[in-house]
Parts: C-alpha cells; sequence; structure tokens
C-alpha cells in the first residue's frame, strides 16, 4: 500500500514508501525461472544508480509486471522494494537498494540501451525454461505484438548484441525469427509464429539443405575457412 500525507498528493508528484536500507546479497544466487523473468525485466527495462541503486520503470497500467518483480526480488533475493508512482508521467518505478545486486547488473547486463545484454554462455548453459522466461522478459518490458494479422513478437532496441543474443536464443529454442538493422541504429528482432527449420545441437545451429543448383563457372574459385571451426564460404 502507498502512503503520502494528505494533501501532499497532487498531479506530477512522486508518491511512495521509503527506499528500504542497503541490502546484503548472497554471493552465489540460482538463476531460476523467476530470476530469469527478473532479469530479461532489467535488460529491458531496468537501470542503475549511484552505485547502489537498481530500478525497474513500467507504465502505471502493466500492474502484473510490477508485482512480479517485487515478489521475486523478496521471494527469491530476500529484498524489500520500494514502488513509485509518478502520476503525471504514468510511470511506476520499483527500486531496491543493494551495491552489490547493482555493481553485478551493471556488470553482467549492460548500464545503457547500447549496451544492453546477458552473458554469452547463457546462449549454451542456460536450460530452455530459464532461457525461455529470459526472453518473456525482454519481450514483455521493450516488445511488442505485430499488427500484421500473425500475432508475431517484435522487439526493439539499440544494443547490436542484444539483438543478436535474442535471434540466437530463439533459434536455439526452436523458434523461426529474423534480424533486421535500420540506419537510425535500431535493431529489430521478429519472433515468427512458425517453428524454425533448422535445430540446435548443443554446439552450432543446423539447418537441411533445400535444394542443391548446378551452374557452369569457369575460373578461379577461392575458399574463406575459419580457423579451427572449419566452416567456410567458397
Amino acid at each position: 500500500t502507498l502512503v503520502t500525507p494528505g494533501g501532499l498528493v497532487s498531479q506530477g508528484r512522486w508518491t511512495g514508501v521509503p527506499s528500504p536500507r542497503n541490502h546484503p546479497l548472497s554471493p552465489r544466487v540460482r538463476i531460476t525461472a523467476d530470476m530469469a523473468y527478473l532479469i530479461g525485466l532489467f535488460i529491458s527495462e531496468g537501470h542503475t544508480s549511484g552505485g547502489k541503486h537498481v530500478g525497474w520503470s513500467f507504465h502505471e497500467k502493466e500492474t502484473h509486471l510490477h508485482h512480479a518483480v517485487q515478489e521475486t526480488l523478496k521471494c527469491v533475493l530476500g529484498m524489500e522494494s520500494s514502488k513509485r508512482h509518478h502520476i503525471l508521467n504514468h510511470c511506476v518505478q520499483i527500486g531496491v537498494v543493494s551495491k552489490i545486486l547493482a555493481h553485478t547488473f551493471r556488470a553482467s547486463f549492460g548500464a545503457g540501451s547500447l549496451d544492453k545484454h546477458f552473458p554469452q554462455e547463457w546462449l549454451w548453459e542456460l536450460d530452455n525454461t530459464c532461457l525461455s522466461k529470459l526472453l518473456d522478459g525482454i519481450f514483455d518490458g521493450d516488445g511488442y505484438r505485430d499488427s500484421g494479422g500473425n500475432n508475431a513478437r517484435m522487439l526493439t532496441t539499440k544494443s547490436s548484441l542484444l539483438a543478436y543474443q535474442v535471434h540466437a536464443a530463439l533459434m536455439r529454442l526452436g523458434r523461426a525469427t529474423s534480424r533486421s538493422s535500420y540506419p537510425d541504429g535500431v535493431w529489430k528482432v521478429r519472433e515468427q509464429t512458425t517453428a524454425a527449420a533448422g535445430e540446435f545441437n548443443g554446439q552450432g545451429f543446423w539447418h537441411s539443405i533445400s535444394a542443391i543448383n548446378q551452374h557452369e563457372f569457369n575460373g578461379e574459385v577461392y575458399n574463406l575457412e575459419v580457423e579451427e571451426d572449419n566452416s567456410y564460404v567458397v
């Protein structure tokens, strides 16, 4: 419940509860589905400040996201969070004070929109449930549904690395996906409603050969090979 002294509520004011004291954090936190979803929401809607503040900003109507962040902070990390409502901007901000969490999130998931990402090894090491929940958090924060009639999920980001990672993670999960860049520096990742044509075997993505065509050619042929990987382009 948000409590504000009577007479102080007016349009444009922040209302909320005082920020909790600095929280300690266990040196090892298991990545559960709920924790993965929290991290996904941080990648899309989160920020750190002052070396100890971690925050998530949402529209005031996204109450299910407010609840998800506060419940995970409390139940998984043992942290009480603050909740502030900026009436004029229709924005709700969830915050927690923890130097360790702020440092960990900033180092592991990026400090700004151009730098947002997740650890590269998660593409291979997270189980399918946690990886899927991580993507759900990212899409629920920064994504939207395509209005073209197929209801595909779309993600818009300025982080080229995040666009690549989301695209690769969707492929690993067997979902058809595409990735596009635009002149203004924006990347878009699309999750198709159809199943992916390839499969992930723990080492890479494999796609079946759909057709073989023969063409006459007279000249030199050069192979560009990737060292150790042994993949190449003719």
